[in-house]
């Protein structure tokens, strides 16, 4: 059974969460890496840090598959990060097992070209 579809028959991802954190930290870690792994976490080096309550950390590196000319991250990766913490941020309070974006708008000022990163995702109304 898939980590979504266990978090159905939990009653959403929250209340799974909610199970795995009563398993302790390690049961926790493991659980949030297993729920929000894809393979392009792989390739881009992105980890989930904290999920829970609203809020969601992500770190990741610079990896060559994620740069493009200049040695700086291609905007799309930052995107595809970003989307992700936001997310996995809502996934953390509401009880359904996924959802959808509607609308994201970043505003590019400077390279991101500096590693590590780390992303945060907060909701702040819900």
């Amino acid at each position: 059974m898939s980590y979504m579809e266990r978090a159905a028959k939990a009653g959403g991802l929250k209340k799974l969460l909610e199970q795995a954190k009563e398993q302790g930290p390690h049961g926790r870690e493991d659980t949030l890496e297993k729920i929000f792994h894809m393979p392009l976490f792989d390739l881009v080096g992105l980890r989930v840090e904290k999920a829970e309550g609203g809020h969601c950390e992500l770190s990741f590196g610079l990896s060559k598959e994620a740069t493009r000319e200049g040695e700086m991250m291609h905007g799309g990766i930052t995107m595809f990060v970003l989307d992700n913490a936001a997310s996995m941020a809502v996934m953390t309070l509401n009880n359904g097992v996924s959802q959808s974006t509607l609308e994201l708008k970043v505003n590019f000022l400077s390279p991101v070209s500096h590693p590590p990163f780390k992303v945060q995702g907060d909701v702040i109304k819900y």
